[in-house]
């Protein structure tokens, strides 16, 4: 295998001149070298793709589309676009690749990146991997492609005891073509369900709160407001048979029709509110066979987590889950997002109207980047890259977020009535076996830009995340990783 696949971080830089210098924030330098001749480059705040020829220790980059940003003070990009540029030869000291530029212009010393994004760390069979490589690329979007089946980028992450898969294609950007990557930090959406139930474990294990515990217990005011409230309990908001009245649709649906309604802030008690005056229960709390997916009761249950800790959500999820795993990309976006919260655009299709069979019919993308998050906060605004959300999923599965055994095992109790008797429904989970997945579980999430899954089978040691910019594809498609898997399980150890 060629030791130049995979992915690498710039760390130093020598010259006869200055000697060597050692790279500041190496991860924000990376080179991609893939099987099939591609380099995928992040130079700071800027993104390139090429190709690439090696003939022994001979190497040749040539770069294509390159987005032209102007980085902060202190940035390298554009050295590091240029030297990549004059790259000559290439040789390996040690575990360190060093690409020396031509007429002694210098030597760039690298690292190899963990997690190799090539999309072989160890050696999946080449078949598998082949076929992966296939349907990354059928899943990018092209004009007169139906949009519920593609989109303009995606990120793709499939691991198992095997190795690991994991690959980006499409853009990021569709004005200027900037390449997806496989580090760039994308929402979501309700994926953030199960983070906000981690807390809610974790708060009954230290015996803050109890998931049985009345509405009326943490917020009396709102349990009077609306209908049933009295009777109300916080499990019942974690998985939907509370029958509350669900803002999410006429909310976060009007954002993609109306550029004002995209941006427009919100407050936790202002969604509660637009919740009672907008609708009515659909059934009476905990009423048996009933069940409706409710993204009101995960604001509710924020609030609760807020008043009972006294700290803000946000501050909460990064305290208790995403600093002790390391998950640095990871955070919750509580309005316009800035400062790379996300690092790609988002996507919708306008919906046209119906074909004869009652399915949707499109018309033209609409960038839906600008979307606020707020719209969404406890129940699915949360943003990270698919390395982190594999790290919380690893975390999560094997009980490492909680004291008890018991707290997993909660949240894996499914209702058989979950999705409307589509899928059995646990605590922020979703049972994936009426999809075919026998024994995998884990969730999607739609916001007006993106659509994400993940599915995990512990036992197997296997988990899939599929993260895409746009909020009309279909995420539950990647669960037909799982059939390439079970083809090549003979191959797998």
């Amino acid at each position: 295998m060629n030791r130049l696949i995979g992915t690498w971080q710039w760390v130093a830089f020598s010259d006869p001149v200055q000697g060597e210098t050692v790279i500041a924030k190496p991860e924000n330098y990376l080179i991609t070298f893939n099987e099939d001749g591609t380099v995928q480059v992040k130079a700071d705040c800027n993104r390139a793709q090429g190709t690439y020829t090696a003939d022994e220790n001979t190497l040749k980059i040539e770069l294509g589309p390159t987005t032209l940003v102007a980085c902060g003070e202190g940035s390298r990009g554009d050295d590091f676009l240029t030297y990549l540029g004059y790259v000559a030869a290439y040789l390996f000291d040690g575990d360190t690749l060093l690409l020396d530029l031509k007429a002694d212009g210098g030597t760039m010393s690298f690292r190899q990146v963990d997690g190799d994004s090539s999309g072989q760390e160890g050696r999946l069979p080449a078949e598998l991997a082949a076929n992966l490589d296939a349907y990354l690329e059928s899943l990018i979007y092209t004009e007169g492609v139906h949009p519920e089946a593609a989109a303009p980028g995606i990120v793709l992450l499939v691991d198992t005891p095997a190795g690991r898969y994991l690959k980006a294609a499409g853009v990021a950007n569709r004005d200027d073509n900037t390449p997806m990557q496989v580090d760039d930090h994308l929402e979501i959406g309700s994926n953030t369900k199960s983070f906000t139930v981690v807390l809610l474990m974790q708060l009954q294990e230290e015996g803050v709160l109890s998931l049985d515990d009345p509405l009326s217990k943490w917020l009396p005011e709102w349990a009077e407001k609306i209908p049933y409230g009295d009777a109300m309990i916080l499990r019942q908001f974690a998985n939907h048979t509370s029958g509350i009245w669900d803002y999410g649709d006429p909310v976060i649906g009007e954002a993609v029709k109306d550029p004002k309604a995209l941006v427009k802030q919100y407050t936790p008690e202002e969604l509660v509110q637009y919740a009672i005056d907008h609708g009515q229960p659909a059934f009476k709390p905990g009423e048996e066979g009933r069940w409706q997916y409710s993204n009101t009761g995960y604001i509710l249950l924020g609030m609760v987590i807020e008043k009972a800790t006294g700290k803000p959500l946000g501050e909460l999820y990064q305290e208790r889950i995403f600093q002790p795993l390391g998950m640095d990309t990871a955070v919750l976006i509580n309005s316009v997002p800035e400062n790379e919260e996300i690092t790609t655009h988002g996507y919708w299709w306008e919906i046209t109207g119906e074909d004869a069979d009652g399915n949707s019919t499109y018309g033209n993308a609409i960038d839906v980047t600008n979307w606020n998050g707020s719209q969404a906060w406890a129940a699915g605004a949360l943003a990270m890259s698919a390395q982190d959300l594999l790290t919380y999923i690893q975390a999560l599965s094997s009980g490492q977020l909680f004291q008890h055994p018991d707290s997993l095992q909660d949240m894996l109790t499914f209702n058989p009535n979950g999705m409307d008797g589509a899928a059995p429904y646990g605590l922020g989970l979703i049972d994936f076996s009426p999809f075919g997945s026998v024994g995998y579980w884990g969730h999607e999430g739609q916001t007006p830009g993106f659509q994400s899954l993940w599915a995990t089978h512990p036992e197997a040691g296997v988990t899939i995340i599929g993260l895409s910019n746009s909020g009309t594809f279909n995420a539950f498609g990647f669960l037909g990783v799982v059939e390439m898997l079970e083809a090549a399980q003979g191959e797998l150890p």
